[in-house]
């Protein structure tokens, strides 16, 4: 399968069906880093399309997928710092839409490995589940994630030692045990 650079090069080339690989390539992995800073999975969707519209409307040009992902992430980042902004102006949020969020983050999390993994990254603090999103889930690189959390690469070296540790401590209180 082709990469998301790939596919997204094609479309500049003027391949009108090649963005979807681009699209099939990140929408998951964006969704899931943004519901993470959002708290809302339903948001995270809508999010996720407008960092994709986003890229089709600014049309930048990136030399490696690593450039292209970090494009994508901090433009997700900065979305999502912008609806939690926003968020805190608006009322409270409907109980049934919170339920149909809960349902879509069930049917995104479906394994029971993927779930306990979730719970345990959704208690870690803010930055540390950030760091691993990004450079496990995300692949970035340790200096394209300082990049995209505006940090230096040892602050997320540090960072990814500690939240790391600070999730293994969490699974273990959980009973759960990974072979590597």
């Amino acid at each position: 399968m082709q990469n998301g650079l790939d596919g997204y090069r094609r479309w500049l080339e003027g391949d009108r069906e090649a963005f979807s690989e681009t699209v099939i390539a990140y929408n998951k992995k964006l969704i899931y880093y943004i519901g993470g800073l959002t708290g809302r999975f339903g948001d995270a969707e809508d999010l996720a399309s407008e960092v994709f519209l986003r890229l089709l409307v600014k049309k930048p040009r990136f030399k490696e997928e690593e450039q292209l992902s970090s494009w994508l992430y901090k433009t997700a980042r900065n979305l999502s710092l912008d609806a939690l902004r926003k968020r805190k102006t608006e009322p409270a949020e409907l109980d049934g839409e919170a339920a149909e969020e809960a349902e879509l983050a069930d049917a995104l999390i479906a394994s029971e490995e993927q779930r306990a993994l979730h719970t345990a990254l959704s208690a870690l603090t803010p930055d540390y589940r950030d760091v691993l999103i990004l450079l496990y889930f995300g692949e970035l690189s340790y200096e394209r994630a300082a990049a995209v959390m505006k940090k230096n690469t040892a602050q997320i070296r540090n960072l990814a030692f500690r939240a790391k540790k600070s999730l293994r401590e969490k699974l273990e209180r959980m009973d759960f045990h990974h072979e590597d």
